[in-house]
């Protein structure tokens, strides 16, 4: 059985970072991103970029967060922790797009 700590990272992870997810999570969180997209108009590259920016940096944190915590779950942890280099590399990647 999974402890509060364990799925609220679960819960957590799944929503902070469409772009790290499966296909089908991946199309929902697309799918949000895309009605603030149409929201910016003329905007798009600039909306885009800080969303990038702002899911990966809350990611990181995340996953951070829960690898460090000896509440977590094991296998989770281990999975947290391995994924986090990934993670990290999207964020630094996502850094170098250029200013709008």
């Amino acid at each position: 059985m999974l402890s509060k700590t364990d799925t609220r990272f679960l819960t957590s992870a799944a929503l902070s970072n469409p772009f790290e997810l499966d296909a089908s999570q991946m199309i929902i969180g697309l799918t949000k991103l895309s009605a603030k997209v149409k929201a910016a108009g003329k905007n798009f590259d600039q909306v885009y970029k800080a969303e990038i920016l702002s899911s990966h940096a809350q990611a990181v944190k995340l996953f951070s967060t829960y690898s460090g915590s000896r509440r977590a779950n094991a296998t989770l942890r281990t999975v947290a922790t391995g994924g986090l280099p990934t993670i990290k590399a999207h964020l630094n990647e996502a850094r170098t797009l250029p200013k709008v």
